[in-house]
């Protein structure tokens, strides 16, 4: 029937409805096309076309054939909402946001200026300051809801955090001080005279107009002499122009007015640093401290106190103040605070045991860090914790072969030699020697790791191995205080001599060993012990 007469409206209807029940939806979209164009009423052919677009979308996944089965429809009704609210959210799906955009800007075009063009004009500025990324149209939305709806507060608060990203300060000191004045319409005092006090801390701290931040807080202050912020706003000029007593005298003014908190502990620290640079900081120190009694978790205060008694080496108060600040800080701060404050009470005030709580405490944050784990490991073994410190140690000495690719630098020897001293002092003298030589190996120079080899060695009965350390040993420019003497090392010649029966090789060490060290005990008790016995 068609192929005799293409716009027969019986076998269009027909043919539509066998492709519908037979799930045939391309096929169907074509029908419906060929119907749509041969349908001479617009409200019927635009009915076709949106079923059209809703087939394509919806069940063939076709965003951009439907978008432009939409976009026909506009042809034919440019002010269907139907249409437009069909396109904002096709263009959406597929992510075409300047599309999206432009659908919203025929929106305006088809509805009466003023109120209702206020949603579309928020969509607007979002899409602006959202995907779009364009700051300088976001604020010509928000300012034309302005236009429109001068009270609405919201765009208002809006529209300031929009100049403020975009830095333009002129523009939002203007916006400020517009919404002070819809505050004071509104019978909000408060929020109109703080809004002014942020007008004026752009002005002084953005624009560098100290005079123009001056009127406004002056004004303020005139109209209420107690407000802390505009107190507090005009002590900060002060101080930045350096004029000492003049900010003292308001933040005087500003203190006398009482409160709790953290602004009257602000009040009392900007006291306390006046006086500081004035006196010195034992005067200041009155000042932070009642800032602390006011807000107990005022960190400038206490950084203050800190760094005072840092200089006068009061390492008691630094370090309850420490453990103050690291209360109040995120994980990557109270991790470098608990091992200073742990390094403070084990080094500054001979505390190792109180230490460990804190490095463990930091250790819990971060698991793996070196700077943590060796202080740790060296907490547990001043504290006579072996069995704890030895893990972490062998530990240390994994994740540093790791961290240089099996490179066994003197790093690495070290460890090992921590290692070889608790494994002794455990009496697990098998494990000692595997470490002291794994270290010797490294660093063969070594002293107290051969002194150490050579003391296991003759302690199990080595004499042939602790002879030949002792020898290494002699070779070696022992300096003074590097843990081992040489008169030491002939006295432990002497006795493998003794011991292996040759008693004039071990009388020829002890007397060299007295050369160097005539009073040592030792030596005398040794060499007396042998002369006496021949």
């Amino acid at each position: 029937m068609l192929e005799v007469d293409e716009t027969d409206a019986f076998a269009l209807t027909a043919l539509a409805q066998i492709h519908e029940r037979a799930g045939r939806d391309r096929d169907l979209v074509e029908v419906l096309e060929q119907q749509a164009r041969f349908t001479t009423d617009l409200g019927q052919q635009a009915a076709i076309k949106a079923r059209v677009a809703g087939i394509l979308a919806e069940r063939i996944g076709d965003l951009d054939g439907a978008a432009e089965a939409w976009r026909e429809i506009l042809d034919l009704d440019p002010a269907s909402p139907e249409a437009l609210t069909a396109l904002e959210e096709l263009h959406g799906r597929r992510g075409d946001h300047l599309a999206v955009e432009d659908v919203l800007l025929h929106r305006l075009s088809t509805v009466p200026a003023g109120a209702e063009q206020v949603a579309i004009y928020r969509r607007l500025a979002a899409l602006a300051r959202g995907p779009l990324g364009h700051a300088d149209e976001a604020i010509g939305y928000l300012q034309a809801i302005l236009d429109i709806t001068p009270g609405d507060e919201p765009t208002l608060h809006e529209l300031e955090a929009a100049l403020e990203a975009d830095r333009r300060w002129d523009e939002l000191v203007e916006s400020l001080r517009r919404h002070a004045r819809l505050a004071a319409a509104m019978g909000e005092r408060e929020q109109e005279l703080a809004l002014l006090v942020r007008a004026a801390d752009v002005l002084e701290e953005r624009l560098d107009d100290a005079g123009g931040a001056t009127d406004i807080l002056e004004m303020i202050l005139a109209r209420d002499p107690t407000n802390l912020m505009a107190l507090g706003s005009l002590a900060k000029l002060y101080e930045s122009a350096h004029d000492l007593e003049r900010c003292h005298q308001v933040l005087l003014q500003a203190a006398a007015l009482g409160g709790t908190g953290p602004d009257a502990a602000q009040i009392q620290y900007r006291l306390g640093r006046i006086e500081d640079e004035r006196n010195g900081a034992a005067a200041a120190a009155p000042y932070y401290h009642r800032a602390l009694a006011l807000d107990p978790g005022h960190r400038p205060s206490l950084e203050s106190l800190e760094t005072a008694a840092r200089a006068r080496g009061d390492w008691g108060e630094v370090a309850s103040l420490l453990e103050r600040r690291a209360a109040l800080s995120d994980p990557a701060a109270q991790r470098v605070m608990l091992v200073d404050l742990a390094r403070i009470l084990a080094v500054r005030l001979a505390r190792p045991e109180a230490a460990l709580p804190f490095l463990e405490r930091a250790r819990a944050i971060a698991p793996g860090d070196v700077a943590i784990l060796e202080p740790l490991a060296e907490g547990y073994e001043n504290a006579g914790r072996l069995d704890a410190a030895l893990p972490i140690y062998l530990g240390l000495i994994e994740s540093t072969l790791a961290a240089h690719k099996g490179r066994r630098s003197r790093e690495v020897a070290r460890l090992h030699f921590k290692v070889g001293g608790i494994a002794e002092r455990l009496g697990d003298t098998g494990r000692a020697i595997e470490q002291y030589t794994a270290a010797s190996a490294i660093d063969a120079g070594h002293a107290p790791t051969l002194a150490a080899l050579g003391r296991l060695h003759l302690g199990a009965g080595d004499l042939e191995k602790a002879r030949r350390v002792y020898r290494s040993l002699l070779l070696q420019n022992l300096e003074p205080g590097g843990g081992v003497r040489k008169a030491e090392v002939y006295l432990a010649l002497g006795q493998i001599h003794e011991r292996s029966n040759e008693a004039p090789k071990a009388i020829g060490m002890y007397e060299r060993g007295l050369e160097l060290e005539p009073d040592s005990a030792p030596l005398k008790e040794a060499l007396a012990r042998l002369r006496a016995a021949r």
